[in-house]
């Protein structure tokens, strides 16, 4: 019993250094700022993902609306290992109030999440985003929905690689 319960306090220690910077994805796009067009190019959306203690990401979000600039929401988000859960965790916060909380993991060269609002305790959830590289200087971001046991696409965006974070 002791010796199990060693074992598994040397696991959780590992588990909790886990570096989310170099999981797949992550490493992809974290040191550089990236660009997308959002609904028909009327809004441009700039996210940098720059490294913070070794171990976590944080991203620095501005969506800004071309057709009525005034309407800018800037936003911050940390991804970060919960080694509980052996989950990616990623927390949402927006200058317009805005707040949101997700799991995820890695499956293949993607990065899966469900927003916690939009999960049953048992780990349902009717939507996802599925973060994937698509090229090395491009990244996906997908909005899927569930129909029965399949995942439909309801949006993407195609993000591109802009200017290292400073």
């Amino acid at each position: 019993m002791v010796m199990s319960l060693a074992l598994q306090a040397q696991e959780d220690s590992k588990s909790a250094e886990a570096n989310v910077a170099a999981f797949p994805w992550l490493s992809h796009v974290k040191g550089y700022c990236w660009r997308s067009e959002l609904t028909k190019g009327e809004v441009h959306d700039r996210q940098c993902f720059r490294v913070q203690f070794d171990r976590v990401v944080r991203v620095d979000q501005q969506i800004t609306n071309l057709i009525d600039p005034e309407n800018t929401m800037l936003a911050d988000s940390l991804y970060v290992w919960d080694p509980r859960s052996k989950k990616v965790r990623h927390i949402f916060w927006g200058s317009d109030g805005s707040f949101e909380t997700s799991s995820g993991w890695i499956e293949g060269d993607a990065l899966i999440f469900y927003l916690d609002r939009e999960t049953t305790a048992s780990g349902d959830a009717s939507a996802r985003t599925v973060l994937r590289k698509t090229g090395a200087d491009t990244y996906q971001a997908r909005r899927e929905s569930r129909e029965g046991s399949e995942w439909r696409e309801q949006f993407s965006f195609v993000y591109r690689r802009a200017e290292p974070v400073r």
